[in-house]
């Protein structure tokens, strides 16, 4: 029997570390500042495969998010919390590929 199957607390305590404290809440600023390469060497897209092996959809679906976007903003009815103003709202604009504008 392996010292795993004999002390499983080992494999929990290895399991907590890695896994996230809230896995059911949105964090974006884990998101800021991450360069993401789309063709397969990237670890964060390895649920999409790599190689020859590459998921063939990714390009769509990636293709696909910005027009899904679009549509929604332009048929949902957008406005302001309670006690914001057009001001406060930041409009500095960045794509995957690395562009930046400010609208």
């Amino acid at each position: 029997m392996s010292d795993l199957m004999r002390n499983p607390m080992v494999f929990a305590s290895a399991r907590a570390i890695e896994g996230d404290e809230n896995p059911e809440d949105f964090n974006p600023d884990g998101f800021i500042g991450i360069s993401v390469d789309n063709k397969g060497h990237d670890f964060k897209f390895l649920p999409f495969g790599a190689g020859r092996r590459i998921c063939p959809g990714i390009n769509f679906g990636i293709a696909s998010v910005e027009p899904v976007l679009a549509s929604l903003l332009c048929t949902s009815n957008w406005e302001l919390l309670p006690g914001m103003r057009k001001e406060d709202i930041n409009t500095y604009v960045s794509s995957w590929c690395g562009n930046t504008q400010e609208y």
